[in-house]
């Protein structure tokens, strides 16, 4: 979408610093690496750099025009005859009001996607569904909050009808600030669990700030929710407009979307998916079972969408699962690795320890640190430790600053002393690959900031 500066002046509430007025803008940028010519480059204000420090390189890049803060207009001044120059209040609002700005003016309706987990490979489940009818934009790797989902919003092509969102936040405040943006159609909350209790102090506060995405769908709209989460029953009886329910079939409980017969064949999960349009048998690329309720959510996102049971089908068998989640990787030493390095927190680390348990032959653990879990940080690596001790492991390999908290987990639940290692990334790998075999399975997780991926290239090569 072409913008222009009386667009952008519209929807920033800016003003114009500069005598230029007739230019128009194709590409919007926040990173002076990768301004292309003509670009409006936005000074955005963020935790570790400041937009603004960057605008000589976006300028020598070939930047066409800048919205930057009025508090650093002084430092601009000598660019304003050269080039557009509008000054914000706030850049990083500016950012998301002229996202809001480009969704509105777009033929597109939007289904956003939040939950303590599950939510990037739901995204992929939703936008390979709706794909099978209709032009969809999804958000691309982790861009899914303030900063991130209006970079998503930014590339919606003309051809598009329907984006596929994902809503991460960690305060209070932030779902509600994130659908004023995207201005969601369709709400999907997958969950309720304990993450980022840093700055959301408590399940219930997680709870409490989940749903807000509830209170921003339109009378038109609908919410997804998952009926078998105990922490969204309360949600789902208060909720007053269209929510479709999905979950195992259960004869006390009337879902709209369900699951029956859930069996694992090697390497894939079978089910029968039961909609008020009909039946379909789906066999899911992937071997874990909590990932079902993903496709549960992916299924009634279509189903609202107007989709066929088939096309849901096809659309759910042919998804592609998300790069470092549940990846099962084989090394040329036959060695398994279980790739579910992207993020954690308690939740998703026991549900890794379940398709670990199921899982024949001598089996390992390396973890590294869940972040983001504040005053409970300690109790819950303890708990960790607690379940991978009862996962049937040969060995577990900790790394981070909780290791210490996770191994005393294990060794109370009775694991033995002998077989944890804790230490760097380097030492760590040095032993695995000096213990690992042929037919050994090894689960490497972490939380983003944990980078075990960088254990997984060490043990790999």
């Amino acid at each position: 979408m072409k913008l222009s500066i009386k667009d952008i002046l519209k929807a920033t509430n800016g003003a114009l610093l500069s005598k230029q007025e007739k230019r128009r803008f194709i590409r919007i940028s926040i990173d002076s690496r990768t301004v292309l010519n003509s670009d409006l480059f936005i000074a955005v204000i963020g935790e570790n750099h400041n937009g603004h420090n960057f605008i000589k390189q976006a300028l020598n890049a070939g930047a066409g025009g800048f919205i930057i803060d009025r508090e650093h207009a002084e430092k601009v001044r000598s660019l304003i005859e050269k080039t557009v120059v509008i000054s914000v209040k706030n850049t990083t609002k500016a950012l998301g009001d002229l996202a809001r700005f480009i969704r509105d003016k777009s033929n597109i309706s939007v289904a956003a996607i939040t939950g303590s987990n599950g939510k990037t490979t739901t995204r992929e489940m939703t936008a390979s569904v709706l794909k099978r009818k209709f032009s969809t934009h999804s958000t691309k790797k982790n861009y899914n909050n303030e900063i991130g989902l209006p970079l998503t919003l930014f590339e919606i092509a003309p051809e598009n009808k329907w984006a596929v969102l994902e809503l991460g936040i960690n305060h209070h405040g932030e779902m509600t600030r994130l659908c004023r943006i995207c201005a969601p159609d369709i709400g999907v909350i997958l969950n309720i669990g304990n993450a980022h209790l840093e700055g959301l102090g408590s399940i219930k506060g997680v709870m409490k700030a989940k749903t807000e995405l509830l209170q921003q769908i339109p009378d038109k709209g609908a919410a997804v929710l998952n009926g078998d989460d105990p922490m969204l029953i309360n949600a789902i009886k208060d909720y007053q407009s269209r929510a479709v329910i999905f979950g195992y079939l259960n004869k006390e409980k009337k879902y709209d979307i369900t699951a029956d017969s859930p069996e694992k064949k090697k390497d894939k999960i079978f089910f029968k998916l039961i909609t008020p349009d009909g039946r379909a048998d789906i066999e899911l690329p992937t071997s874990a079972f909590f990932m079902i309720h993903n496709a549960l959510a992916a299924a009634s996102v279509g189903y609202i969408a107007g989709l066929s049971v088939e096309d849901i089908k096809k659309g759910l068998e042919s998804f592609i699962l998300p790069k470092n989640r549940i990846d099962f990787i084989t090394t040329e030493k036959k060695i398994t690795i279980i790739n579910d390095a992207y993020n954690a927190n308690p939740d998703s680390t026991k549900a890794a320890f379940r398709l670990l348990s199921d899982i024949k032959g001598r089996k390992f653990a390396a973890l590294g640190d869940m972040l983001e879990l504040g005053e409970h940080s300690e109790r819950l690596h303890f708990e960790i430790g607690k379940i991978a001790a009862q996962s049937g492991i040969s060995g577990l390999f900790i790394t981070g600053n909780f290791s210490l908290d996770v191994k005393k987990g294990a060794i109370n639940s009775g694991f033995d002393k002998k077989k944890i290692v804790t230490g760097d990334k380097e030492q760590i790998a040095i032993i695995l690959n000096n213990v690992l075999k042929p037919k050994d399975t090894i689960l490497v997780k972490g939380s983003r900031g944990s980078f075990m991926e960088q254990l997984i290239k060490k043990i790999r090569n």
